[in-house]
């Protein structure tokens, strides 16, 4: 709870206290870091990209979901952290992959436009993964690639 409090507060100067929470042995901790993230990291703070990447590798898929998530909104566009969010791309859990695909459409990177598409034609209807991935399609610049994925109804099972 604390950890999620220091990130909700956005202060500065609890990031080095959180980042050091990183490699925690209790998965409810690094999850809860990942949520604390969200939103606070402020552009030119390498370390804390660094931090939200490794956990974005963690074998916890709520770890994994809430770093991606952070990542995507993380004001930097580096070639680490575009990598980092391809390698999601590839994840076990639907949200970490589309919150992934959410930070590259933000990038106007095109490797989000085919999985966008696929979240929103073969996902659960009802699940966070393809609200999610509706909420990136208004970063897609093209305006035919925009209208396409915005058209994109599920699959019937």
């Amino acid at each position: 709870s604390a950890v999620v409090a220091l990130g909700r507060c956005g202060a500065a100067e609890a990031l080095p206290e959180l980042l050091s929470l990183a490699t925690h042995p209790d998965v409810e901790v690094r999850r809860a870091l990942g949520c604390a993230l969200t939103g606070p990291v402020p552009a030119g703070h390498p370390e804390a990209v660094a931090t939200l990447i490794a956990l974005s590798r963690d074998h916890d898929h709520g770890v994994r979901d809430w770093a991606t998530l952070a990542l995507a909104e993380v004001p930097e566009d580096t070639p680490a952290l575009r990598e980092a969010l391809v390698t999601r791309l590839a994840d076990d859990d639907e949200d970490a992959v589309a919150e992934a695909a959410r930070g590259l459409a933000m990038r106007q990177d095109p490797r989000a436009v085919e999985v966008l598409a696929r979240i929103l034609a073969d996902g659960d209807p009802e699940g966070t993964a393809r609200d999610t991935a509706l909420a990136a399609v208004e970063y897609i610049a093209d305006p035919r690639v925009r209208t396409r994925l915005e058209w994109t109804t599920p699959r019937c099972r």
